[in-house]
């Protein structure tokens, strides 16, 4: 059953992240960020309630509930506003191959706090998955093509170029990375909180409203949250909706994935959403 949800998963962010890059067009990233955000908790509370998560909640190990509060700021606010930061800089493509870096950062740190075997399978697909990311990531556009051939005929600053290049891929894959650590340390956060409250849609739901809360006071601090609300009849309001519906369809399906197998296992494979934002 994990590796069914996990790739349930896979498949909604991926169209998600299709959606944020037409959303992102017209919207701002923490607008698009919250609205994302507000659509997934709505979706979830209708299951919260409907399985009185109300009662699990108040019944709950106070540390299970710090756990999924942490997830959801990690994941929402930390990941989600890297990625659409990334998606509005250099594209979902670019950024879904970046995000694949996941399964590295999932499989170490769920080995060093929850114990997790790294075996000889893991490894090759970690591998694998990351040996992709860097061949991707390292595409050159026409216009950047174009840039290094004339770079290339100047002897001169050869080294420079060279040097310019480095860090011009690590200075556009930083939101991308970002989002990738955020969302490696959030299965570890998820696993923790199971063990005392194993109930994913409680989890989840509370993850998603903890984010949507500090989304809320960050843009009504900066005097953006009434814009928000009227960005949503935008064109690309609706596309941020979609993105929500399947943002909440996805993480439903990972915090269920996790209560039947491994972080790596369910990090790895969710990277399938690649398969989406490239073709």
């Amino acid at each position: 059953m994990g590796i069914i949800w996990s790739l349930i998963m896979a498949a909604c962010f991926g169209f998600s992240q299709l959606s944020t890059r037409k959303g992102l067009v017209n919207i701002a990233v923490d607008q698009g960020t919250f609205i994302m955000i507000v659509v997934s908790t709505i979706l979830m509370l209708i299951p919260f309630f409907w399985l009185d998560g109300v009662t699990l909640a108040q019944n709950a190990n106070w540390v299970g509930l710090a756990y999924f509060i942490t997830a959801g700021l990690v994941h929402f606010v930390g990941g989600f506003t890297f990625m659409n930061l990334s998606i509005s800089t250099i594209g979902a493509a670019r950024t879904g191959s970046l995000i694949a870096t996941t399964p590295l950062f999932a499989t170490f740190l769920a080995a060093f706090a929850l114990n997790e075997l790294i075996n000889l399978p893991l490894i090759i697909g970690v591998v694998v998955v990351i040996g992709g990311v860097r061949l991707i990531a390292s595409s050159k556009t026409p216009e950047s093509a174009q840039q290094t051939s004339s770079k290339k005929q100047m002897s001169t600053i050869e080294v420079t170029a060279g040097n310019s290049n480095i860090l011009n891929w690590a200075g556009t894959s930083t939101f991308g990375l970002l989002a990738a650590f955020s969302w490696g340390f959030t299965p570890v956060l998820i696993k923790k909180g199971l063990e005392t409250l194993p109930s994913p849609v409680v989890g989840v739901t509370l993850s998603m409203a903890a984010a949507g809360i500090v989304y809320a006071i960050i843009l009504g601090f900066r005097g953006r949250l009434s814009p928000t609300f009227s960005a949503i009849w935008q064109p690309g309001g609706f596309w941020q909706i979609a993105a929500g519906v399947l943002v909440a369809f996805g993480t439903l399906a990972r915090w269920l994935a996790l209560s039947f197998t491994t972080a790596a296992i369910v990090t790895t494979l969710s990277r399938g959403s690649l398969l989406i934002t490239v073709g």
